[in-house]
């Protein structure tokens, strides 16, 4: 289906979906989602052989999601008789084929469910439709997981929501090999103030993940929250050094607070940044420090390593390196220059020769728009955008 027929048949859900908010309103509320399961039905099948490029068929299944969220958390004023037809109807809904392969959509119909179980019998029932909805994840082990994982963490909130901390804590615990459990648990931690349990609980999460580097950068982005909360000012320092020199700026200015003496951290700087300069992932911050730090020499010498890089600049180097900045700007618009191609490429590179010019560099352009203009005679489209520039 093509992309303006897609956008034809949103538009009717849409108008659709408003016929079930109403019937909500008309206290209709099984009328309300079977209207709306049948146009997330209709959706989902309109995937499957049509061009979503711009996302609409996946918002309108969302917003109808959205709907039914509401209507759940909003049930107080529902009689008990039609909650519970409600919440058949939602795990009735988990099992449908239509559903295969789009997980994230039945964990959402499972977790309005948990939203309306009010008994034993009914978490029982809601246990046995995640159960099943687990034994049936079709795809990759991945997807298996990330199902498992939450409806790990569905159970752990429903378990806190009706049998309190000391229950929820036990089974968080036993899940600890969950990413998203793991968190929690330390999030708990550092919310009850025990910093040392969230020490303990991120490192046993980095030896654990070793061959996933996201994790474990995870992990100790929550150990440094609690050396931080603790005073643990050395080992503050030397996991803060790790991760900014990994390119995250926003520790540096945490970890500058812990030192009082200037000279110590002097040596502290200069050794970060000797690692920043050399680490892949580090320009950004590298610029940034020396940039808060005024150590406007030791930039000169980065942005002339690559003369690209004083546009970024020139406005902190300026007033400091006049002439230097100049002739950087100078070598930037020769290579520009030989590199360029096409008018696109000649209008940028006199772009960049009006830069130089607005830096008080008028003589400077000058000379360089005339080497141009020489050493390029046959590029007629590279000399009709070197004239249009007024000395």
């Amino acid at each position: 289906m093509s992309w303006r027929n897609v956008s034809r048949a949103v538009e009717g859900a849409e108008i659709v979906a408003e016929k079930a908010l109403s019937a909500f309103d008309e206290e209709e509320w099984l009328h309300g989602l079977a209207i709306l399961f049948c146009i997330i039905e209709e959706m989902i099948e309109l995937l499957q052989s049509a061009d979503d490029s711009d996302g609409g068929v996946g918002i309108v299944i969302e917003s109808c999601l959205e709907s039914i969220f509401k209507l759940v958390q909003d049930h107080h004023h529902i009689p008990a008789e039609e909650r519970l037809k409600i919440f058949r109807r939602l795990l009735e809904e988990t099992h449908q084929p239509y559903y295969d392969g789009w997980s994230d959509w039945q964990l959402a119909l499972l977790e309005a469910a948990g939203a309306l179980i009010e008994s034993e019998q009914m978490q029982h029932q809601w246990d046995d439709a995640a159960d099943s909805l687990l034994g049936h994840t079709s795809g990759s082990n991945w997807s298996r997981e990330y199902t498992d994982e939450r409806v790990t963490v569905l159970r752990y909130g429903q378990i806190l929501e009706r049998s309190g901390e000391e229950q929820a804590k036990a089974y968080l615990y036993k899940h600890l090999h969950f990413p998203e459990i793991r968190e929690i648990a330390i999030r708990a931690a550092l919310e009850q103030g025990d910093a040392e349990e969230a020490i303990r609980l991120a490192e046993a999460g980095e030896a654990q993940d070793q061959r996933l580097p996201g994790l474990v950068y995870r992990w100790k982005k929550y150990r440094y929250e609690a050396y931080h909360r603790t005073g643990q000012v050395e080992q503050q320092r030397k996991l803060g050094m790790e991760l900014i020199v990994n390119g995250e700026y926003a520790y540096y200015r945490s970890v500058k607070d812990t030192f009082s003496d200037e000279g110590e951290w002097t040596l502290y700087l200069q050794d970060m940044l000797d690692q920043l300069e050399q680490s892949p992932r580090g320009e950004h911050t590298y610029t940034q420090i020396l940039v808060e730090e005024e150590m406007y020499a030791r930039l000169l010498e980065h942005v002339r390593k690559a003369p690209y890089r004083i546009e970024s600049f020139y406005e902190q180097l300026l007033p400091h390196y006049p002439e230097e900045v100049k002739a950087l700007f100078v070598a930037y618009i020769e290579f520009r220059a030989d590199q360029s191609r096409d008018r696109r490429d000649y209008a940028d590179v006199c772009r960049i020769i009006r830069m130089l010019q607005q830096v008080g560099g008028r003589k400077e352009a000058f000379t360089v728009t005339q080497k141009l203009l020489t050493k390029f005679p046959r590029r007629p489209a590279f000399r009709e955008e070197l004239g249009k520039i007024r000395f």
